[in-house]
């Protein structure tokens, strides 16, 4: 069933994209719904293989997913997720705690679970246990570090105008302060010291 339907719904997603008069914007579109549709499959089918004990047809899946590559963090980290599945049915554990991990950091704050269960985050923990993870050591696997935007800026206005002057550049060109008057200039001075 699962086979049936992903190849009724992947031809009519091949079937869109030959035609030439779909902006790209909508191409754009049917692409990503083909890749979030083979994760799913993939999701669906790694859950199966765990069910039935068939955890060597994962080493498949695994080879499926690795040709794709989603452009969105979703899509980034739906794949993390079903790679760290098939990597644990293989035997992987350290691949897969590593895998999930990084589907959680690409996880935004609106697609955190709001009630119930977070398999994402159970499965980190489960893994880290498993692996005989520390107390000591947890932060290290859990501390996000992402770089935040600066808001605020140390640019001051100098407080005496820049004095005039003459510099040639290694090309040989002259610049005058006066000649650079009304525009931007980055001026970057630098010695071999």
């Amino acid at each position: 069933l699962v086979e049936e339907g992903y190849r009724s719904s992947l031809k009519r997603n091949e079937n869109q994209l030959r035609d030439d008069r779909h902006p790209q914007e909508l191409r754009d579109v049917i692409n990503q719904s083909m890749e979030t549709l083979k994760i799913e499959r993939a999701r669906v089918l790694l859950d199966y293989y765990e069910a039935a004990k068939q955890s060597e047809k994962a080493r498949q899946i695994e080879a499926e997913l690795a040709g794709l590559h989603p452009a969105k963090p979703y899509g980034k980290s739906l794949l993390l997720q079903a790679q760290a599945h098939a990597a644990e049915l293989l035997g992987r554990r350290l691949d897969a705690l590593m895998m999930y991990r990084a589907a959680l950091e690409l996880r935004q704050p609106g697609q955190a679970p709001v009630a119930g269960k977070d398999t994402l985050a159970e499965n980190v923990e489960r893994l880290w246990k498993e692996l005989g993870g520390t107390s000591a050591a947890r932060p290290l696997l859990t501390d996000n570090k992402r770089f935040e935007e600066a808001v605020d800026s140390r640019w001051e206005r100098p407080k005496s105008p820049l004095p005039a002057f003459t510099l040639s550049d290694l090309e040989g060109k002259t610049w005058k302060l006066a000649g650079l008057e009304g525009r931007a200039v980055l001026i970057n001075l630098w010695a071999t010291w």
